[in-house]
């Protein structure tokens, strides 16, 4: 249960392993009275992180058996499995979503993967060697930045831990809502030697598959083992098994039982087959020949599915592990042959003496050939007690069972959410801010959406949900944000195939647009490459101006530079003529990429004045105590006015203007902020005209792409992290941190949905969308900006001058 606590600021989770009872509807009544939505009927998407098959260890099968068994639960959406690598290549099923290698790299990408998912929960299957670092601590470069609530399964609790083991145990208990071990001496171990608390720890019997009474003849039949009393042990092989003593207790069995089979299933442990080949094995039969009973024992040296596994239980009369260590909390293997129905005779290691305790079993001392030969000899003289033994066991084993365990963990897993969202809550009761930084971007930009779209003539404007629409052809606006995009991913060093491909048909698309002897762009074309208008629009042929201005400052190809400057002046004096406040915003931005290049060319350095000085006469024209804007409204691209302001501030050296920028810039933050301060955009139904009420939806990719930009290019220029902040607000928009909790992005294509309404997402994955988005995820990987020192900070403007 949770305990709710009257200040809501200490959250205790009391675990019991039988029931998990939930104060279920006492907590969806603070969620509510708190402005949370409950999220009790919402089925939970969880990430879910360990080894995995086909990879041959006890944790891949154990996070295999979790996903089947939490899939089938109604209460669980979607498992997705994040897998450990170790170096190999395997042939992941699909359920896996991504492979983690062992690197700083390869954990933050799967905490930006994650992060992007929508997830509830992060489950982590751990177990020390799995993670790489110093005691497996390298996990906590992708648990230190994922952003959804954590709970942890510990395969391994140790009583004497290293001081290394301790910390990473710790950190693993700050890090989580729950840990979870699958004994109770796991979670005494864990209150007193590494001083958790034990509310905060759950107790869940590891899991086995739900199979009928064994049908022990049928079974040995089916393997060859008629007429034979068989003792089995499986799992990987390797010396801390004990299997020699096993096998030194064999000739003392045959002298009693003839008919007496050891089988010995499973494949060598892979590491230590990189050491040593097969040595360890070979070592075991030589000793069965020294020993004359090399016809007794049975090696089975494979790694076996859960069908099979289950036949090879169900075929033995007795189970042995004769495990050299005490210290293992848990044993997959154990748990798996007792819960199936087979008498056990074991080491008396923790978990077979918490299991076999009250002679549920028989437990023998460590390295004892003779007292397991005396053990199972009594099992197998008295057929009677060996049906009862298996009998009870497999009775206890109901409770073991998965679809059994998985109810357990997906009441744990939700109990974990709901913790998370009320320690979101300040002491005074409001749901913090959810525009924080919580994801930077890393890993693989995803352009397989941009691919879809983009053709042999250029990006294709709108699309039906992912897939093209044909019918409503193309537009130079879409094509001078591709354009756009491949030069900030240039400078990324992005080495996709098909990149320098599609830069050259947005290329190829602007120039053909562009009328090179009076400057004018058309924007539409037919889907059978018509243009339907002469001139288009003129906030098109500022951006066509900008694009072109930012070709001559940042492409890396000379041939792309050269073009650009020749198409440049004509569409710039096109501008000029106009009375577009966002075409000269546009123009101007292009005239400051351009600068970057060449500031000594007199005609652009003059129209990006004449730019600069009719922007902020706008702002001044426009501007009242309460209203620090260019408009009488805020419609569209909004943060491109001060955007433009700011740059061109920077550019042409004028302190004042850039102030003014910043103070646009920061009301218009506070104006798109939502009630939980996440980013809420102005909505384009209706748009926000000053005296009247701003609209809230449809809200636009493209709002959230330019204030993350401007907020960015204030940050480079200031060095405030408040501009980081913000900008970091305006991209979490587009990942679910906005006023509806949507994801924005699809993950699956790479594509962006056309809108955010009060209801839901609009689908369609069009060309401005995805750009918008593809956009903002590049302009935040480009963030690295240096900080600025004291007396740097004192004067912006030369601090970006000298670091432009």
């Amino acid at each position: 249960m949770i305990a709710k606590q009257k200040n809501l600021n200490v959250m205790r989770i009391v675990v019991d392993a039988q029931t998990l009872a939930l104060e279920t509807k006492n907590q969806t009544r603070d969620l509510i009275n708190l402005g949370l939505k409950p999220s009790t009927n919402k089925p939970l998407r969880v990430a879910l992180v360990g080894s995995y098959v086909p990879r041959k260890c006890g944790i891949a099968t154990f996070t295999e058996d979790v996903f089947k068994s939490l899939e089938r639960l109604q209460t669980v959406s979607a498992v997705d499995v994040f897998a450990m690598g170790d170096g190999n290549h395997y042939d992941y099923p699909s359920e896996v979503c991504f492979e983690i290698d062992q690197t700083p790299t390869g954990y933050h990408r799967a905490a930006a993967k994650i992060n992007l998912g929508s997830y509830d929960v992060l489950f982590v299957q751990h177990e020390f060697g799995l993670f790489g670092g110093n005691a497996g601590d390298a996990l906590f470069e992708m648990l230190d930045r994922v952003t959804v609530p954590v709970m942890t399964m510990l395969h391994t609790v140790l009583r004497d831990p290293t001081s290394e083991q301790a910390d990473v145990i710790k950190r693993l208990s700050e890090r989580s809502k729950a840990l979870l071990t699958m004994s109770t001496r796991g979670k005494s171990f864990l209150t007193a030697n590494y001083d958790i608390s034990e509310d905060r720890i759950a107790v869940v019997p590891h899991g086995i598959p739900d199979t009928p009474p064994r049908e022990l003849e049928s079974n040995k039949k089916r393997f060859g083992l008629e007429g034979k009393l068989v003792a089995l042990t499986f799992g990987l092989i390797g010396p801390g098994k004990g299997l020699e003593y096993a096998i030194e207790a064999i000739p003392e069995i045959v002298r009693k039982h003839p008919n007496f089979v050891y089988v010995l299933l499973g494949a060598t442990h892979p590491t230590l087959i990189k050491e040593q080949g097969e040595r360890y094995r070979e070592g075991l039969r030589h000793q069965a020949e020294r020993l004359g009973i090399l016809k007794h024992v049975h090696f089975e040296n494979r790694f076996v599915d859960l069908s099979e596994l289950t036949q090879w239980i169900g075929a033995a009369d007795v189970y042995l592990t004769p495990y050299l260590n005490e210290a293992q909390i848990t044993s997959g293997t154990l748990s798996y042959a007792y819960g199936c129905g087979t008498p056990v005779v074991s080491t008396p290691y923790w978990h077979a003496v918490d299991l076999l305790a009250e002679e549920r079993g028989y437990l023998v001392p460590f390295r004892d050939g003779d007292a397991i030969a005396k053990q199972v000899n009594r099992l197998l003289d008295d057929q009677p007690l060996r049906e009862a033994m298996a009998q009870k066991a497999y009775e206890d084993g109901r409770t073991m069972v998965w679809p059994a365990v998985a109810t357990q963990l997906a009441r744990l897993l939700r109990s974990c959410l709901r913790i998370d969202q009320l320690a979101r809550l300040t002491s005074s009761g409001k749901p913090t801010s959810t525009g924080e930084i919580s994801w930077l971007p890393t890993g693989e930009i995803n352009l397989n959406h941009l691919f879809r779209l983009t053709d042999d003539t250029g990006i294709i404007q709108h699309a039906t949900c992912a897939l093209p629409n044909r019918h409503e052809g193309y537009c130079v606006d879409d094509n001078a944000r591709a354009l756009l995009l491949t030069l900030i991913l240039d400078q990324l060093d992005c080495e996709q195939d098909r990149l320098g491909s599609a830069q050259s048909r947005y290329v190829e698309f602007v120039n053909h647009a562009i009328d090179e002897q009076n400057g004018s762009v058309r924007n539409f074309m037919s889907y059978s490459r018509k243009w339907l208008e002469t001139t288009g629009a003129d906030d098109s042929m500022g951006r066509t101006s900008w694009v072109l201005g930012t070709c001559v400052g940042r492409t890396l190809q000379e041939g792309i530079r050269v073009w650009a400057k020749r198409m440049y002046l004509p569409v710039l004096r096109r501008i000029v003529a106009t009375s577009s406040l966002r075409a000269w915003c546009f123009g101007l931005l292009g005239v400051c990429e351009y600068r970057t290049h060449d500031q000594n060319h007199a005609e652009i350095n003059e129209i990006g004045r004449e730019f600069l000085s009719r922007i902020a006469f706008r702002r001044k024209e426009s501007k009242a105590p309460d209203w620090p804007w260019f408009e009488d409204r805020l419609t569209y691209d909004n943060a491109k006015l001060p955007h433009a302001l700011l740059a061109g501030a920077l550019s042409f050296d004028n302190p004042s203007l850039f102030e003014q920028s910043l103070a646009s810039l920061e009301w218009l933050c506070q104006v798109q902020s939502g009630p939980d301060g996440c980013f809420s955009p102005i909505g384009s139904n209706g748009f926000f005209v000053r005296g009247q009420l701003r609209a809230v939806f449809d809200q636009q990719p493209v709002e959230a792409w330019a204030t993350t930009s401007a907020c960015l290019a204030a940050h480079a220029a200031t060095g405030n992290p408040k501009w980081f902040r913000e900008a970091s607000k305006a991209y979490n928009w587009f990942v679910g941190r906005n006023v509806r909790g949507f994801m924005v992005v699809d993950m699956s294509t790479g594509g962006c949905f056309d809108g955010l309404h009060s209801d839901r997402v609009n689908f369609n994955q069009g060309a401005e969308s995805t750009l918008s988005w593809l956009l903002a995820d590049a302009e935040m990987r480009l963030a690295g900006y240096p900080i600025p020192s004291e007396s740097e900070r004192a004067n912006p403007l030369n601090f970006a001058t000298k670091h432009n």
